[in-house]
């Protein structure tokens, strides 16, 4: 086998097992969504949402690290902070940049007799990879963007599904 196409192989290989690698620590990870409860009387909480149940939320408070439980009928209104996706976004385009750059500079046949071949492939993947990375870094710092959810004065059939929606931002997604 050539020396280039086992190198591309090895880098192609290499990027794939650590998207691979990357995606399951992300897995391991899993928190709730960071929230802001606005209570009637106009008290904030703001922590860590663990779980939604039928008639309260479960917090856990970030300033006092203490399970909170705060009834819906008290709610305002939920503030849900989404932080920007500057670092996923920089690293899958790296992955991505990175795959397009060594399979471009492994398809050319007429240069086989180049000297250091896979080095070339190496530094093309690097270059897209780098060119990749700040283009997924741009994307990912605007896919942000903070969500709020008004709880005060729902009919009862409306609450139901705002709760059901934000049961799927919580750490226990089927907790009761």
């Amino acid at each position: 086998m050539n020396r280039s196409v086992f190198g591309s192989r090895l880098i192609l290989l290499f990027l794939l097992s650590s998207l691979l690698l990357f995606n399951s620590l992300e897995a391991g990870a899993k928190r709730g969504a960071e929230i802001v409860v606005q209570k009637n009387d106009g008290h904030q909480i703001h922590g860590e949402l663990i779980a939604v149940k039928k008639t309260s939320l479960l917090l856990l408070d970030a300033k006092s690290r203490i399970d909170v439980s705060v009834n819906v009928k008290e709610i305002e209104l939920v503030h849900v902070l989404k932080g920007p996706k500057t670092g996923l976004g920089a690293i899958s385009g790296f992955l991505v940049g990175g795959v397009v750059g060594v399979t471009a500079t492994g398809k050319s046949k007429d240069c086989g007799q180049c000297p250091n071949s896979a080095r070339r492939n190496i530094i093309g993947g690097a270059l897209v990879g780098g060119i990749g990375a700040l283009i997924g870094a741009l994307i990912g710092s605007s896919a942000g963007g903070n969500e709020i959810i008004i709880l005060q004065g729902l009919p009862q059939e409306e609450l139901k599904v705002e709760l059901e929606k934000m049961r799927s931002k919580a750490r226990f997604k089927n907790f009761q």
